[in-house]
């Protein structure tokens, strides 16, 4: 074995992989900007004013995403298991109410396929996670 001139053995050339663990990490602050991204936009309808003339259901929906976009975007950059399940329930959320209730919340269906896309995705990224780490 030769040693280099610190007198230790040189290391080997290995091929890097693919950390999972540092993917979820990206994916998870990626997620964590645009959902509080999406969260302030909530709030800047809100503080914006002109919310008297719509219909209370539209109100209490935009309340509703306000604070649950921002709460899950801070447990999302925070890599939290909390984080991910209230984003979960943020997403599922605006799709349900998308497709039962029309008037209140328009999204359209490639919004609808896009978030599912990336719920699909969160938790396939978790799983290798997951399988990595064991």
């Amino acid at each position: 074995m030769s040693r280099t001139q610190s007198g230790q053995a040189p290391v080997e050339a290995r091929p890097r992989r693919l950390r999972w663990g540092v993917v979820l990490v990206w994916f998870l602050r990626t997620l964590a900007v645009l959902w509080i991204a999406k969260g302030l936009m909530s709030w800047a309808l809100l503080l914006g004013g002109g919310l008297e003339g719509k219909a209370t259901s539209f109100q209490a929906t935009l309340v509703y995403f306000a604070l649950i976009d921002i709460i899950a975007g801070v447990g999302l950059w925070l890599t939290s298991t909390w984080g991910g399940v209230l984003w979960i329930l943020a997403v599922m959320s605006h799709i349900i109410l998308g497709a039962f209730f029309p008037r209140i919340v328009t999204l359209g269906p490639p919004v609808m396929i896009a978030q599912l896309g990336l719920v699909f995705a969160y938790l396939t990224v978790s799983w290798l996670a997951s399988r990595e780490e064991g």
